[in-house]
């Protein structure tokens, strides 16, 4: 076979030369200069090079030797990297392998290399010997006086690595790649001034031909090595490393990239060299960068893992941006030839073939598979001389001007947030399962060119049970996380095409319509009568068509806010309160039914009994506080000066406001709700003494309602801030009936003010909001009209509202409940926080004791999005997989594994109680206890906690702890920190002939010493804020602990799958 000689070389051959030779250079030259920097640990090249002597002498009392292939199972580490160089020393190669990968597959891919050594510090499950090098607190002794080796003499063709990557036959193929593939990159590197002074994050994942790259081009150039311990960059990581350690350069892969940019984009700055690829590159991304950092190479790489990191690179221009072909390929590395190849000849300009690469950077093979690798590896005979290249399967075609372009894939290999995926890998994993009669796995488009995830669907053999779930949980067990699919949809037939082959767009669609309409657990049809009206009630909540009568809540996708949605609707439909958490423990229609059908007969003739019309009893007089608002009285009275229970509300308004008209419309407010002109103090005629809410009648409250304050007109918005907060975050006295105020301040310039009001707890909670921003409204419109406000019903007395909490309570099984807290909550410690330094701490004159700051984060749409998806893979809800991820960073940052966390909980499961203003919420608190070994085992730990604490939320804490009794310590007891999922709907005010916007106030004082809380916003994003008492939370603390909550659900999102705790956290 003859080819038209037309392809395209680079530079002519360095001086052979080997990796660690190249490194041990370096350390002969700079031996103090650093090397590696892992934490607080600084390693020199000196240190460095002395290490991983000593661990080639380790070796070869091992016995490993030149030639050999040794595995190793460990973390990215400066560990990791001299067990690198200690095995290249013996003149063997190492194969990174992830230790997280199933032991099944690693104990095949281990036996593949034939090694007889492992490198890895947990035991092994197959015969290995396992050797480790020395940990942290060693390095100084040993690196003072290291074990000699002879040196052994090692050619640049020899193999330096194995990387495993995704086969289409099933099974992982080995490239064994030498040491000129990687030498000549970085050796005098042509495309990129890599030298003593860079400074590279090494993030990319152990097993992945990317650590090569940040690794070794900077140790062969004399450059200092950072390494990441999150799974993946983040931009506040690297601002971080920018910042703190001078980084200047950094290895992106595409969809990594194109988050910075939409993101982040000034956390690049700094880079002097930005490498991007993995897979194909967004040209819009590209040009934002360029744009923003004009003095920043930013270099597109290509090269598949056959041919050593890169084959070619392209550094890139404004002008390359706006290609109607994409930003191109580049030009080829050093030593390395590329040609495009139609099968039979090579192609002229703007004729698509495939990609055939040549020289150094080959790989040696297919380690053990000698067909594969004479396919994938052919000589070719070129300009009459024979000459090896890789055939890439790429399809790509070459402008005129002589630029290579990407136009696709020859077969249906794809690459995903940078890793390669063969599908037919994933499909015969899932072919082997039971019950699996066919399956596809197809690849989810992104949109600009590339994938964002993998979709398994199958059919099931018939009679054979098996569901989405399981095949799901059976992949994460034989599969690495990045082989296993983001989701799953068990179809009756795959759809095919007119010609019989697999219709992918007709699967992806099938599977979005799965997706919006999850399934129910069977296909049953709910029996007529009260079973019936559930499953049609909780359809109705869940958006679904129908639902069987044995799918359970959560199963279907039911969220914490859509359980009280629906225990409200139920109440509605049959006129008898549902528990919620009579929902948690009887999630589906049928057993819900059962349990709800007799104490709706009970209910029934107790309303038809003797001397009863079926109606509350709602009679004057006082009503006995609960222990929430008892704990509200008790902080009041013991320090009048409170904030910490003041509860603010506030908006932008632009356009007139009557401010006559307000005034009126909020007294028509206090007159309408009991709970806002209320006096909230001792009872003198209750034996024992009780504290209780006493309603002062409308007739009776001073004829003005709540206080409105008018400050003066500001200069500014922000001094109109000021002036709102200051009016709003003073002092409430609940037992003289001073519950709340307003204020408006207007903005100098005409149009705008600032509207605010603020509420005591005792008298309100955050489903009030809603419930009063609306009736507001309504009475403002009337009072601007010149008219008194209607409402269709009159609001909930307090004593309705307590008599229908009475009546919930009594439906529940309060005894179980009860000793499901004693024996939970029994020996609960304290959740310890690091306390800030006397310096630091605000002094009592300074600030009040509950004074605390807020840090607020935004999680982009993206990522809740991938919240929701993962909790519906896993059978929970958003508020599970959150939850996990404050568990997570707190076991991670104060190194505690047993500790409790509060979770609110609302007493709004009735029509009735919806349409009440006032304090109706209380607390459970969670024992998040044991190390979960994954985020899978952490999530489903979570959900079994979550479930049985709502399934016990009808005692009251308060009586939870004196029942529980635990030690008096001064601090808040079972619980110190609280964490808070606010889904409830955003409080939509509206004013005549008004824009109104919602503005933020924040907490003066925090409720808790540590408080959390989450709020999915309208726009699709979620503010977490993280508000600690100074006093005794100290800041930085605070602060890493909410960076380690974000690291460690950026990581469960995206890494589907079982995965260490410690990927996701710092």
């Amino acid at each position: 076979m003859v080819m038209n000689r037309t392809a395209t070389h680079g530079a002519a051959a360095p001086s052979p030369s080997v990796i660690h030779e190249l490194f041990a250079r370096w350390a002969r030259l700079t031996p103090h200069a650093p090397a590696l920097v892992h934490g607080s640990t600084t390693v020199t090249y000196r240190e460095l090079d002395a290490l991983a002597e000593d661990f080639a002498a380790e070796l070869a009392e091992a016995g490993v030797g030149p030639g050999d292939l040794v595995p190793v199972m460990m973390p990215r580490s400066i560990r990791l990297v001299v067990a690198f160089l200690g095995i290249l020393k013996r003149g063997a190669a190492y194969a990174a392998l992830d230790p997280t990968w199933p032991q099944g597959r690693l104990a095949r891919l281990v036996g593949v290399l034939g090694s007889a050594v492992a490198v890895c510090d947990a035991p092994l499950a197959f015969d290995a010997r396992r050797v480790c090098p020395v940990r942290p607190e060693e390095f100084a002794a040993v690196a003072a006086a290291p074990r000699a080796t002879t040196p052994v003499p090692v050619a640049e063709d020899a193999p330096a690595c194995v990387i495993f990557t995704s086969g289409s036959t099933g099974e992982p193929k080995g490239a064994l790649s030498p040491h000129a593939g990687t030498v000549r990159l970085f050796q005098d590197c042509p495309f990129a001034d890599l030298g003593p002074t860079t400074v590279m994050p090494l993030a990319a994942a152990v097993p992945w031909d990317a650590l090569s790259l940040e690794l070794w081009s900077v140790l062969i150039n004399g450059g200092c090595s950072v390494v990441v311990e999150e799974p993946y960059l983040l931009p506040a990581t690297l601002r971080d490393m920018v910042t703190r350690h001078g980084v200047n350069a950094v290895f992106l892969t595409s969809a990594l990239f194109h988050l910075f940019v939409d993101e982040d984009l000034d956390a690049l700055a700094g880079i002097g060299h930005l490498l991007v690829g993995g897979e194909r590159v967004s040209p819009r991304h590209l040009a934002a960068f360029v744009d923003a950092h004009p003095e920043a190479a930013a270099l597109h790489c290509y090269g598949p893992v056959e041919a050593t990191i890169f084959t070619t690179v392209h550094r890139v221009r404004p002008e390359d941006c706006a290609h109607p072909e994409g930003v191109p390929l580049g030009s080829p590395v050093p030593r390395t030839g590329v040609y495009i190849w139609n099968g039979q000849r090579e192609c002229g300009p703007d004729e698509v073939g495939e990609l055939l690469v040549s020289g150094a950077g080959l790989a040696l093979g297919y380690l053990g598979d000698e067909e594969r690798t004479a396919r994938s590896f052919p000589v070719l005979e070129l300009a009459g001389q024979p000459v090896r290249v890789y055939r890439t399967g790429d399809l790509v075609h070459r402008t005129p001007d002589g630029r290579l372009h990407f136009d696709g894939r020859a077969d249906r290999q794809v690459k995903i947030r940078g890793q390669r995926i063969e599908p037919a890998e994933v499909e015969q994993a899932a072919g082997l399962l039971p019950g699996v009669r066919r399956c596809a796995a197809v690849p989810v488009p992104d949109g600009s060119g590339g994938y964002r995830e993998l979709v398994l669907a199958f059919t099931v053999t018939e009679g054979v049970a098996t569901n989405e779930a399981q095949v799901l949980a059976a992949l994460r067990k034989r599969l690495p996380r990045h082989l296993v699919p983001q989701r799953t949809v068990q179809l009756e037939t795959l759809p095919l095409t007119g010609n019989g082959k697999l219709d992918a767009a007709a699967l992806l669609k099938a599977a979005a319509d799965a997706r919006s309409q999850p399934p129910a657990v069977d296909a049953g049809q709910p029996s007529e009568g009260l079973e019936r009206t559930i499953a049609e009630t909780m359809a109705q909540v869940l958006k679904l068509p129908r639902v069987s009568p044995t799918a359970a809540f959560f199963d279907l996708g039911g969220t914490s806010l859509q359980l009280g949605v629906l225990c409200t609707r139920l109440a509605d439909e049959t006129g008898t309160p549902v528990p919620i958490s009579e929902v948690v423990r009887r999630p589906s229609a049928r057993v819900l039914a059962q349990w709800l059908e007799p104490r709706l007969a009970l209910a029934g003739a107790a309303a038809t009994g003797p001397g009863t019309d079926g109606a509350d009893a709602a009679g004057p007089g006082p009503v006995c506080l609960s222990t929430v608002q008892t704990s509200y009285w008790t902080q009041q009275r013991l320090r009048p000066e409170d904030l910490s229970a003041l509860c603010p509300l506030a908006w932008e308004v632009q356009g007139p406001v009557d401010t006559a008209a307000l005034d009126l419309a909020l007294g028509d407010l206090t007159d309408r709700h009991e709970a806002l002109r209320a006096q909230y103090r001792l009872d003198p005629t209750a034996r024992p003494a009780r504290l209780a809410a006493f309603p002062v009648t409308a007739a009776d409250r001073a004829p003005s309602g709540p206080e409105l304050v008018l400050p003066a007109t500001r200069a500014s918005r922000s001094e109109a801030l000021q002036a709102l907060r200051a009016a709003l975050l003073a002092p409430l006295d609940p037992e003289r009936g001073a519950l709340w105020r307003a204020a408006v301040v207007p903005v100098a310039g005409g149009g705008t003010c600032l509207l605010g009001l603020v509420v005591h707890h005792i008298a309100f909670d955050g489903h009030s909001t809603s419930v009063l921003a609306e009736e507001l409204a309504a009475c403002y419109a009337a009072r601007a009209a010149g008219r008194a406000p209607e409402f269709a019903q009159p609001a909930p007395t307090l004593r309705e509202v307590d008599d229908r909490l009475a009546r919930i309570r009594d439906l529940a099984d309060g005894e179980r409940q009860r000793a499901f807290w004693q024996s939970t909550l029994r020996g609960l410690p304290e959740l310890e926080f690091p306390r800030p330094a006397p310096a630091v701490a605000p002094t009592s004159a300074e600030r009040s004791p509950a004074s605390c700051r807020e840090i607020s984060v935004t999680l982009d749409g993206r990522e809740i999005a991938m919240v929701a998806e993962l909790a519906r893979a896993r059978g929970t809800t958003p508020f599970v997989v959150l939850l996990s991820g404050w568990a997570a960073a707190l076991r991670s940052v104060t190194g505690q594994v047993d500790f409790g966390v509060g979770v609110p909980v609302a007493r709004r499961a009735d029509p009735l109680l919806g349409r009440a203003v006032g304090c109706l919420v209380d607390s459970i608190c969670l024992r998040l206890s044991g190390d979960a070994g994954d985020w899978d085992d952490l999530v489903a730990a979570t959900a079994r906690v979550a479930t049985e604490g709502l399934a016990a939320q009808d005692v009251p804490l308060g009586e939870v702890i004196r029942l529980v009794n635990p030690p008096r310590t001064g601090r808040a007891p079972l619980y110190q920190t609280i964490f808070a999922y606010q889904d409830a709907p955003h409080p939509q005010l509206s004013l005549t002939g008004c824009t109104v916007t919602p503005l933020r106030i924040a907490a003066a004082e925090g409720v808790a010493e540590l408080v959390l809380e989450v709020w999915p916003q309208p726009d699709g994003t979620v503010r977490a804020d993280l508000t600690f008492q100074e006093a005794v939370v100290d800041g930085e603390f605070a602060v890493k602990l909410l960076a380690a909550f974000l690291r460690v659900l950026g990581s469960a999102v995206r890494r589907p799958g079982p995965a260490p705790l410690s990927h996701g956290l710092g």
